[in-house]
């Protein structure tokens, strides 16, 4: 699969560099982010570019399908990507309580122990 450009963003010959590539993906795909998320998005392609790190459009593809389902289970995605930016993550987090919008509940998973943060062990 073809790789992006990591050029920040900036456009030279009239390449979208690695910040518009993400952006371009968000919104074309009909993903319905904010313009604050829009921002965190553009934020997340910006550190990874200025890291080095390489990533393909399928990668980008599934990333932001990944966030449009955290979007949806009622995750504050935007904080999600600042707070992977923050602490040097590789990959965006995995959501957890504390990011859940206010009025949203999590999704509990089904099994013995029914909590999405814990494994509890058993005796």
């Amino acid at each position: 699969e073809e790789s992006p450009n990591n050029n920040n963003g900036s456009e030279s010959n009239g390449d979208l560099g690695i910040v518009g590539v993400w952006l371009e993906r968000a919104k074309s795909a009909s993903h319905s982010f904010s313009e604050t998320e829009l921002h965190a998005i553009s934020e997340w392609a910006s550190y990874k570019a200025n890291k080095c790190q390489s990533i393909s459009i399928k990668q980008i593809t599934l990333i932001l399908e990944m966030l449009v389902e955290h979007k949806t289970s009622g995750y504050d995605i935007a904080r999600m990507i600042k707070r992977s930016i923050a602490n040097g993550y590789t990959g965006i987090m995995t959501p957890t309580k504390e990011f859940l919008i206010a009025g949203n509940k999590p999704l509990v998973t089904t099994g013995r122990y029914k909590s999405i943060e814990y494994i509890t062990q058993i005796n």
